[in-house]
């Protein structure tokens, strides 16, 4: 039984990795989303609690997600599937049927991070300035390409800070959201 659990907790982080580490978090250019795809994205936790009936997985204590573009650390990360949309598209040889794959036709519907939340982008920017996420709680939402961050957000980028009550990053258009926003810059004002 641990074993086919095991099992099924590996090929549903395989089949279902690979959308989340399309994020590109904070980006000051587009990124070549081939490239991201197929590079490898690792979760490491203390536990996991893989709900199949429900369609969840659970991590918890000292999780830490490592992909080619950010670092996400939190002590509580869930992975919300739903019922993959039915493409029109010829079926590969080498895909796996429903029948071989133990979820399905699922795909990922939107990750939840709680609990002392750090998304750190790794590659700093042009100028070497860092930046990073802080909050209480991180929502990101596939089918908008958006995170949200909540309980006491707070995003930093070189000497930058942006608080708020609600910070959203929509990746595709690179727009940010701030609601009662406090922006502080040692930037601003400087000559």
């Amino acid at each position: 039984m641990k074993k086919s659990l095991l099992i099924a907790a590996v090929l549903l982080l395989a089949a279902q990795i690979p959308a989340y580490s399309q994020l590109s978090l904070f980006s000051a250019a587009k990124r070549d989303s081939k490239k991201s795809s197929d590079a490898p994205t690792t979760i490491n936790a203390d536990a996991m609690d893989l709900d199949i009936a429900n369609n969840k997985a659970t991590f918890l204590g000292n999780v830490l997600v490592d992909n080619p573009e950010m670092l996400i650390t939190c002590r509580k990360m869930t992975i919300f599937l739903q019922e993959a949309e039915k493409k029109e598209k010829a079926p590969e040889k080498t895909a796996k049927t429903d029948e071989e794959n133990p979820i399905g036709s699922k795909e990922l519907s939107r990750i939840e991070c709680s609990e002392d939340v750090v998304i750190t982008r790794k590659a700093p920017l042009s100028n070497g300035e860092e930046q990073k996420a802080f909050a209480g709680k991180a929502v990101y939402d596939v089918k908008e390409n958006s995170i949200t961050l909540l309980e006491k957000p707070l995003v930093i980028k070189g000497k930058s800070r942006v608080r708020g009550e609600i910070i959203t990053l929509h990746l595709e258009s690179e727009r940010v959201e701030v609601v009662n926003a406090t922006i502080q810059s040692t930037e601003i004002g400087a000559k």
